[in-house]
Formats: structure tokens, sequence, C-alpha cells
């Protein structure tokens, strides 16, 4: 979620068949403003197709070591989804054209530095923002002023670990818009660089409430050896198409490719979309010049850099339906294109399918926010993520109510091939 259509929900609400505007959230600590702020964007780097552990993870503290915040026990902070991660083997998964989709796997020899590190924030910095549990990048913040010296942006992608308000811990990509510098952030004392958005948004659930979920297929898990922050699909550990950015081989020849910004879902999910069944080699080569944003995109701009990409048409839906309505003209246009991008309440994600049983409709989405490739069961909080801002602890998902929805729009890229 985020913003309307791309991750940031920090915005005024605005017309709807833009997929709408940001809803309101959490004021910052007045306290927070004695820090510096700073303004930073950073580039992707281009890496080449060979898999292997981000060039980014570093040596780190071992999160079981981190103190706990005084205020909060200590099984609060623990990592609920930590077990160890055995060297494992499975099969190439199928592709749907009968062909190998072999998946790049952790092996015996690369299963002690397969992730990134996590580095335990401190414990003042998790007293004052329980749900900050650790974060990917160093300690080591780059002197302000030396990205103008450089001429290029010097600061790291950071990843957070978030503990979100239904007990799940959950990967939240870097937010490089306005920073904020915290004093004591690390256990050493030094500076810790968080973005404003995210520290209004920690407490969002941007992909389901776990009692809402079916089925995980894959997602990112701590792994209580290694202590690093690890791709599974199942319990198969699974390595990055790419060393500097992740892309990550599913069952099916799909591929998840986390937003790298905090703002990117868009583009995010634009380029799964274009990865849908190629092959590793194929997806290295469309992935050559990827370069993740931080900036809004309405449907419209989403729906032209699918054809432009493609060369193939387009399909958007953008219409005040209730949630039975908007179930059924999804289903129909699944069958006819495959995945489509689904943008609710401001959140892209990529839609794979819609299975309806007896207790109701389950939602197959990669969501490129946390990274989770999941089956939803239809509730209240799936068509409109903003109520969850009123969640708390314990609270169990509503059923959905049937009343229009405004802030729904989806594209499906056809097999129409663009005029000319």
């Amino acid at each position: 979620m985020g913003q309307r259509l791309s991750s940031h929900r920090g915005q005024s609400r605005g017309p709807s068949t833009a997929a709408g505007t940001a809803v309101g959230s959490a004021a910052i600590p007045s306290d927070m403003h004695a820090e510096q702020t700073a303004r930073s964007r950073s580039s992707r780097l281009t890496g080449s197709g060979a898999p292997g552990p981000r060039r980014r993870a570093m040596p780190g503290a071992v999160l079981a070591d981190a103190p706990a915040p005084s205020r909060q026990p200590q099984e609060a902070h623990a990592a609920p989804l930590v077990r160890p991660m055995p060297a494992v083997r499975a099969p190439d998964l199928p592709r749907a054209d009968g062909l190998s989709h072999p998946v790049a796997r952790v092996d015996e020899a690369g299963a002690t530095d397969a992730g990134q590190v996590l580095h335990p924030f401190s414990q003042a910095l998790r007293e004052r923002f329980p749900e900050c549990i650790a974060g990917t990048r160093s300690a080591e913040l780059p002197p302000v002023g030396l990205e103008q010296t450089l001429g290029r942006p010097t600061r790291p992608r950071d990843d957070v670990m978030v503990k979100g308000i239904d007990g799940k811990l959950r990967r939240f990509p870097a937010d490089n818009g306005t920073v904020i510098l915290l004093r004591n952030g690390w256990p050493d004392g030094s500076m810790l660089a968080l973005g404003r958005t995210f520290l209004q948004q920690r407490r969002m659930l941007y992909d389901a409430h776990k009692d809402a979920i079916a089925e995980s297929i894959s997602e990112y898990v701590v792994d209580s050896e290694t202590q690093r922050l690890v791709y599974k699909a199942g319990d198969t550990p699974i390595r990055s198409l790419r060393s500097d950015l992740d892309v990550f081989s599913l069952p099916g020849a799909k591929w998840m490719v986390p937003q790298t910004e905090f703002r990117g879902c868009t583009y995010a999910c634009e380029t799964m979309l274009l990865l849908e069944g190629k092959s590793a080699a194929e997806a290295t080569a469309t992935m050559r010049n990827f370069s993740g944003s931080d900036s809004r995109r309405n449907v419209s701009q989403v729906a032209a850099a699918l054809c432009n990409a493609s060369r193939r048409l387009s399909k958007v839906l953008s219409h005040h339906l209730t949630s039975d309505t908007w179930v059924a003209l999804l289903k129909e246009n699944l069958a006819r294109y495959g995945p489509g991008i689904l943008n609710i309440d401001g959140h892209a994600r990529v839609l794979d399918a819609i299975d309806t049983t007896r207790k109701g409709h389950v939602f197959t989405m990669r969501d490129p926010f946390t990274g989770s490739f999941l089956r939803i069961r239809d509730h209240e909080a799936f068509w409109s993520p903003s109520s969850t801002m009123a969640m708390h602890q314990g609270d169990t998902v509503q059923a959905t109510d049937r009343q229009v929805l405004r802030q729904v729009s989806a594209v499906f890229l056809t097999q129409t091939d663009v005029p000319g």
C-alpha cells in the first residue's frame, strides 16, 4: 500500500480513476524533529545475472542477542516465523509449457551466506518504535553532504523487519524519501536513518491480516541459525536471480520482484507481469535495465508502460462496483488474459487467481511490498486496507460488507499486438 496505486498512503484523497489517493496515518512524534532530516534518492545498480547473496550483506549481530525493550515482553519481539533453514534440494518446478524452470536454490555450500544479514535495532529505538525489529543495512551512515560531493546517491537500500499489529513479522522496503536520522538507533549508539513515510505507516498491514491468509506460497523469513533474511518457497530457500536486487523464481514459471522503494509497487508489479512464464535466461535479459522508482503512477500510466514494454495492448478496469461484482469481472479477465495488476486503496499487487469455495472467495496474490505470495480469504480489509489502521492487537478480520467500492482498479495485458 503506500500511495494510491504506488505505495504511498500519506496523501490526501483524490479522483478514484487513478486508484485514489492516500489515507491519513498516525502523526510522527514531535521529538523526531530534533533529529536531522535529509532528502535522499537512491539509484538502482545494474548487476549481473549470476545468483548470489546481496552485495550489501555483511556480518551483523545475532537477533537473539538483541536486548528486548523494557516496556514490552521479550517474546513480543521474537521473530514468530524463525525456524532452522536446512540445505534443501527441491525438484525443478514445472512450467506451464512443460519446459524445465529451475529454481536458484541454496545448496550446502551456500547455505551459510544466503540472504541478507539482519542487524537488530537498539533497545532505545525499539522502546520508541516497538514495531521496528531489525534492518538489513550496515550501521555505518555516509556523512551528510557526501552525495552532493560524489554526485550520486550513497545511502544503501535498507529493508526493515516490522512486527505487525497481528503479531506477524514482515519485510518493509526501503523508504528513501524524506529521511529522519534517529540517535542511538543501533546498539552501538550510532544514528539510524528511517523514512518519514515508513514511520507513519509502520503499523499498517500491506499484504493481509494473518487470520485471512489461507496459504503462504512464498515469503521472506528470518533464519534462526544464520540470523539472515531468507526468501523461501515452502521450505525451500531460494537465491535471487541477481546479486544487487531480489528477483525470485516461483512455482509455475512465475516471478517475485519485491519493490525496491517504498512507493514502487506499480513498477514491481509491471515487471512481474512482463516476466510471467519466462525462463531464468529470459528474465535476466528482461531485468537487465530494471530501475525501481519511488514515484506515484495512476492506472493509465501503468497501462501505457505495459504496452510500451510488451508491445501488446493492455486492458484497464476502473469502475464503482460491489465486491461481488468486482470478483465476477476479475475472474472473467483472469480466464481470458491471465494474471493482472489489482490496485486497491492505493496499493498494487499481482492477482494470479480467484477461487470460489463454500466459505467464500480466495485470492492468490503476489505482494511486492512484503515480497509475499499468498492465498487470501475474502474479508473487509482486503477491499479496504485502510480499515487495518483501526485494528488493535488481537483483532480479527471482518466479513466483506458488499458496499460499492470506489478505490479499486485493475490492468490486464492482452495478447493483442500494438498496431503499427
